[in-house]
């Protein structure tokens, strides 16, 4: 029993003891290695959040920039637009233009007759609209 156990602590002395300190001082090379790599992650998200603050910047004064420019350009447009004069100028146009939508179809009296009722109707309400749409157009260029 007493050569088993020297042949045991002999093994432990001469091979396992080597091992495990040279595994020790690998582990603390690699610890070292993983604390400099964080680091080095660590100083590149710093950067990359600056970076991105600096872009957004730059974006927000654009979409600023722009907004103001494109709500002057609007403005511009519509005024000229929406000016009562056309507004006017576009209802008497389509007051000019023939109204297809009141005609009426009655089946059984003679066509001449039906026409020339049509016919006088036809001009009473289109001088009605006229006068309406004229005075419409009128009240809206004067306010």
């Amino acid at each position: 029993m007493a050569e088993w156990l020297f042949t045991s602590i002999y093994m432990l002395n001469e091979c396992c003891l080597p091992l495990m300190s040279s595994a020790r001082t690998t582990i603390e090379q690699l610890q070292e290695e993983k604390i400099c790599d964080q680091k080095t992650v660590i100083e590149l998200q710093e950067k990359l959040i600056s970076k991105q603050d600096r872009d957004l910047g730059l974006v927000s004064q654009t979409v600023e920039k722009e907004l103001k420019s494109y709500s002057s350009a609007l403005q511009q447009s519509c005024s000229s637009a929406l000016s009562p004069s056309n507004i006017a100028t576009a209802v008497k146009k389509i007051v000019k233009e023939e109204d297809r939508t009141k005609e009426v179809v009655v089946f059984g009296v003679d066509e001449e007759a039906v026409s020339v009722l049509l016919l006088k109707s036809q001009r009473s309400w289109n001088s009605w609209r006229r006068n309406l749409v004229s005075q419409d157009a009128e009240e809206l260029a004067s306010s």
